[in-house]
């Protein structure tokens, strides 16, 4: 199936641009592989180094204006992911301050912080919510990284956790499709990382690529038609139709 570089296609995926923009956006340090997360009602949230170089989840408006702090603790928080209906925003911190990161979820206005993880042996990181909102898919590894990361599941509470992939190599980034029973996750094959489906119940497992080059961050457009994903440096559409 053939892939287009995205800024191509610009003009007639402006709703996917700013989607696949702002998860291209990605740094070289671990805790710093973070989405920003959009709100239903404009606002965006992301996270950012505080003056004390702390690592906090904050929310603004699209054009820069009423920028608030919604975390403000040493537990270094990324990964911000809102809630379908915007009320909720699940992130990742380090409660343990040992790098073996926890999710949390807590309210859009930064109240009522909650973990929904809480092991000290497992490193729990990219929480996306499924489109009605009653789940939660996201990576987890051993904190000894003696296996790679797999894809998990849980409710929106913290409860039900359910591992999705088994497979020899790391499957990192998930994201849901916006029919709410497939994921789309980058999956390594030893050598480099590519982009693979599989049903939310672990079935059907499917490879969209393979090939020499380095695909990541993986997301379907809003209608479930087209999927973006980085190739190397660069971002890239394709057709979902036979995926």
């Amino acid at each position: 199936m053939s892939t287009t570089a995205f800024t191509r296609r610009l003009p007639r995926t402006i709703g996917l641009a700013v989607t696949v923009c702002i998860l291209a956006l990605v740094a070289v340090t671990y805790r710093q592989h973070s989405q920003v997360s959009g709100a239903p009602n404009g606002r965006v949230v992301y996270f950012g180094l505080d003056t004390n170089n702390d690592a906090q989840i904050y929310a603004i408006n699209a054009d820069g204006t009423s920028k608030q702090q919604l975390t403000n603790d040493t537990l270094e928080n990324f990964n911000p992911s809102v809630s379908p209906d915007g009320r909720k925003i699940a992130f990742v911190a380090d409660p343990f301050v040992d790098g073996n990161y926890q999710i949390y979820v807590m309210n859009a206005d930064g109240t009522a912080k909650v973990a929904l993880t809480n092991d000290d042996n497992t490193v729990n990181t990219q929480p996306s919510w499924s489109p009605d909102g009653n789940k939660i898919v996201f990576q987890r590894q051993p904190s000894d990284f003696s296996t790679p990361s797999q894809i998990f599941t849980m409710n929106a509470d913290g409860t039900g956790v359910t591992q999705v992939t088994n497979d020899a190599h790391s499957d990192s980034n998930p994201s849901w499709h916006p029919g709410g029973t497939k994921l789309i996750f980058t999956c390594g094959n030893g050598s480099t990382n590519q982009l693979c489906t599989i049903n939310a119940d672990g079935t059907n497992r499917t490879a969209l690529t393979n090939d020499s080059n380095y695909y990541d961050f993986a997301t379907y457009s809003p209608d479930g038609s087209q999927i973006a994903f980085t190739r190397g440096r660069e971002v890239f559409i394709r057709p979902t139709k036979g995926s």
